[in-house]
């Protein structure tokens, strides 16, 4: 499967052979991450791409479409393997690949000023698109203050 010469082969080979992410899927992963591998894989960032995004030029692949983001050390293996570029490349892919989440109809702010027309962008997301950040808060920073509970005050 790690040998197909075209990303199109790959996917038939993955689609045949895996559904989901699931049993196998990890081991294919960490043949991928070998440091050692001797021969090169054909078309790697493809296929590292194709595994992560579960699609391959829209066409749903793997997972029912679904991202996976892998943990920080594992993706510091796919950065080793498939170059700084390249990783960056696709773990914006991978950011940009997330469910709109829709806010009341109103368009009326939450508690932290987001709505439909300023929805909550991650600051890693938005430094990829060059957009402004959003403050950072600091920690433990949150006024505290009398909580009402029903008619009552608490302290």
């Amino acid at each position: 499967m790690l040998e197909a010469t075209t990303p199109w082969a790959f996917v038939g080979y993955l689609m045949n052979t895996y559904k989901e992410r699931g049993e196998g899927f990890h081991e294919l992963v960490n043949i991928l991450t070998s440091k050692d591998r001797v021969n090169p894989i054909p078309c790697m960032v493809d296929k590292v791409r194709i595994l992560l995004i579960g699609k391959h030029e829209e066409c749903v692949v793997l997972a029912n479409g679904n991202t996976w983001m892998p943990e920080r050390k594992m993706a510091r293996e796919f950065e080793k393997v498939i170059g700084e570029a390249a990783w960056t490349s696709i773990e914006l892919q991978l950011n940009s690949c997330v469910q709109i989440h829709v806010y009341r109809e109103s368009d009326i702010p939450n508690r932290h000023g987001h709505c439909n027309s300023n929805p909550y962008i991650p600051n890693k997301l938005r430094k990829a698109l060059g957009m402004p950040l959003l403050p950072e808060c600091a920690k433990g920073s949150a006024k505290k203050g009398p909580l009402r509970i029903g008619n009552k005050l608490t302290r």
